[in-house]
């Protein structure tokens, strides 16, 4: 009645979640040494990369790298 504990997706569910899920991009060119704010930063699909949820533990972290607009946020490419 109350269903399983654990949650699965349906092998059908996999490819329309990966490509309507959202990641973590940089919304505009970030130089080597810039701070990341809110407003240089995007959520688009697909799912690939971080999650929008993630999205604090990055506020006001370094750049390590230059990064490319709609380029993927990786915690490694900050400080």
């Amino acid at each position: 009645m109350l269903g399983a504990a654990e949650k699965n997706f349906l092998q059908s569910e996999k490819e329309p979640i990966y490509k309507m899920g959202k990641s973590i991009v940089a919304k505009c060119n970030i130089k080597k040494g810039e701070k990341l704010t809110f407003e240089k930063i995007a959520f688009k699909s697909p799912g690939a990369g971080l999650p929008p949820f993630r999205v604090y533990e990055m506020i006001n972290k370094i750049a390590k790298i230059e990064l490319n607009e709609d380029s993927l946020i990786k915690f490694e490419d900050l400080d």
